[in-house]
């Protein structure tokens, strides 16, 4: 059964900000499930002034939303809830479990189709998947010279503590204890900063980015806050590029994009699901023009567990038009790599996966 046959309507409305210099297409409404699963936007209604409508007509005509295809496949010792690529003299791939459990692979930096060499496995927290009382991790990033984490016991969510290694998975300085849960860490290079998002405090802040043993427990200690938000704004997912941060909030469904350095709003994308089913907004990553690509999760009545769970992997272009897509049950993580292809990490069985690549 294909997930157009399960979900409702999907629906994307890109509203630039008024600021921007560029004419922008605006609003895609009625955008329909099955027309992207099917491989096209349909050129239904488009909310907006009639100028507005004509830019989005002519945009979105006989525009095909490509389904993309899997070049490779490789095992993973554990489910690769995050992965991160990091460029260096090559292209390094980290897929990390809940549990800490790492696979280091070399990607081939010209050639997506090629299947990347396995370079080894290694474990953060030593015997940490079979202990009674297990760290799980929240959050992973990856940059030059550290792998930093965030992560909780498994039954002290409303607190974390930030772990630094170095890239064969040797703990860096000492345990930084957060007396708050941190939802998520990105490493910017760019702004020597590490983001975070702090889900009691409905914010989002920055450390300066630690660059050798010295600097961890002093830059840790000191953030200052980017952005905070009121009560009913839930952030819950952060990418960023060069000069943007993107920011996803639970409750509306939205993907607000705001500029580093004038924290003003220069892009909204919101995703309005309809009908039989509901898929979420849950994943973003956010490429140097602007361009996303979105993870939405199939969304169940509490409680339920069901044996995989649907997911719709959504590219957008930097109009906001979905352009390529990718269907795939029980996805976690989530990666673009060195030629623009698509990483996922997905589940095979309880405590193993895979990680697929999509062109």
């Amino acid at each position: 059964m294909s997930i157009s046959d399960i979900f409702g309507e999907l629906q994307w409305n890109s509203t630039p900000m008024p600021n921007q210099t560029l004419t922008r297409s605006t609003i895609i409404d009625s955008l329909n499930l099955k027309s992207i699963i099917n491989g096209h936007i349909p050129t239904e209604t488009i909310n907006g002034s009639q100028e507005e409508s004509k830019i989005v007509s002519e945009k979105t005509t006989s525009m095909p939303v490509k389904q993309r295809q899997k070049q490779w496949t490789i095992d993973a010792a554990g489910v690769p809830h995050f992965l991160c690529v990091l460029s260096k003299k090559n292209h390094l791939l980290f897929a990390c479990d809940k549990f800490g459990s790492i696979d280091l692979y070399q990607l081939d930096s010209n050639e997506p189709r090629t299947s990347p060499r396995h370079l080894r496995q290694f474990e953060l927290f030593p015997g940490n998947a079979t202990s009674q009382q297990p760290q799980i991790i929240e959050t992973f990033t990856v940059y030059t010279p550290f792998i930093a984490v965030a992560a909780h016991l498994n039954d002290q969510a409303d607190t974390s503590s930030i772990y630094f290694f170095d890239h064969r998975g040797l703990k860096q300085a000492d345990t930084c204890l957060q007396n708050f849960p941190v939802r998520q860490l990105s490493a910017d290079v760019a702004f020597k900063c590490l983001w975070g998002i702090d889900r009691h405090q409905h914010a989002i802040y920055y450390n300066q980015l630690p660059m050798n043993v010295q600097q961890i427990q002093t830059y840790i200690e000191h953030r200052e806050e980017f952005m905070k938000f009121n009560r009913s704004f839930e952030p819950i997912r952060i990418a960023q590029n060069q000069t943007s941060i993107a920011i996803v909030e639970r409750n509306s469904q939205r993907a607000h994009i705001f500029d580093k350095q004038t924290k003003k709003q220069i892009d909204e994308v919101e995703n309005i699901l309809r009908t039989k089913g509901i898929f979420r907004l849950w994943n973003i990553l956010l490429r140097d023009d602007n361009s996303m690509v979105l993870k939405l999760d199939e969304d169940l009545p509490p409680n339920s567990r069901p044996p995989s769970i649907n997911h719709l992997v959504l590219e957008l272009d930097p109009q906001g038009i979905p352009i390529s897509k990718i269907e795939r049950t029980s996805v976690y993580g989530l990666a673009i790599g060195p030629n623009q292809e698509i990483l996922l990490g997905c589940k095979r069985h309880q405590q193993n996966g895979l990680i697929e690549c999509y062109i």
